[in-house]
């Protein structure tokens, strides 16, 4: 297997352009892989800034979020905050060893207040009570998932996707659905021809909304991780990738994607 990668860097310091390693993993056959693993706070950090810009124009001054403990948007949230001068606390649990996952600890290194509660449910409970606190406290939807955010985020892939087609010839898009904001934010910008896979990890029911909606979509060709979410991937990726994320969409492209298939790798 044979890894290239071309870097293109501009001026903008939280989007920049995108850095695309090109993976040549089956005989004639090769992969464009869109590194945001190498963006501190991942592909959703390049949407974070102008949404806690335009939240704090609202009067929000700390930000209160609940994470997956392995979750990368806590790194996101605490990435931007810490750039802004501003404060978030998130509310998350320990990892399968009762301990403080790397993620959260990168997220409280950045400057975040992590508080460790006993389940998912606890923690959602103690968010909402402790955004009640204060009225200048705002609680960010879990995976930001926020029509503000994914129209910025939108915005910000679109600034991407006009490069990407200016040296790529693309057949087809492979990106993870958790909470469903990234996966909305890509549809408002891939072309209809171009294929868009998604793989579900499972973050969320069967029968949740989002989940049933992105199954009835039309637009995507929907796939299933057969793991757990909490369950790592068995087979990692030749390059950085969350074990809980991102590596399970490389499980699929191995066995299904086609020729010129483009995978947007979200965080590390």
């Amino acid at each position: 297997m044979n890894i290239s990668e071309s870097s293109f860097s501009t001026s903008l310091p939280y989007s920049p352009r995108v850095n695309i390693s090109t993976i040549e993993f089956k005989e004639n056959q090769k992969l464009f892989v869109v590194r945001d693993d190498v963006l501190p706070g991942g592909t959703k950090q390049r949407a974070i800034i102008p949404y806690l810009q335009a939240l704090h124009k609202k009067g929000f001054n700390h930000f209160i979020y609940l994470s997956h403990f392995c979750g990368f948007a806590q790194i996101s949230l605490a990435h931007g905050c810490k750039v802004l001068g501003l404060k978030c606390t998130i509310f998350t649990t320990n990892d399968l060893n009762q301990k403080l996952h790397s993620n959260s600890k990168i997220a409280q290194e950045y400057g975040a207040n992590i508080q460790v509660c006993a389940s998912l449910d606890q923690a959602e409970y103690e968010a909402k009570e402790f955004m009640d606190t204060n009225l200048r406290n705002h609680l960010i939807p879990i995976g930001f998932n926020d029509e503000i955010f994914i129209n910025l985020l939108a915005e910000k892939i679109h600034e991407q996707w006009d490069f990407i087609q200016s040296k790529f010839l693309v057949s087809e898009v492979w990106l993870p659905f958790g909470s469903g904001a990234l996966v909305k934010a890509f549809k408002k910008v891939i072309p209809e021809f171009i294929k868009v896979h998604v793989i579900d990890l499972n973050i969320l029911d069967s029968y949740d909304p989002k989940v049933v909606e992105i199954k009835n979509d039309k637009r995507v060709t929907y796939h299933k991780s057969e793991l757990a979410f909490h369950e790592v991937s068995k087979k990692p990726p030749p390059i950085p990738a969350n074990d809980y994320y991102d590596a399970k969409v490389w499980e699929h492209i191995k066995l299904q994607s086609d020729q010129n298939a483009l995978w947007w790798n979200v965080a590390k």
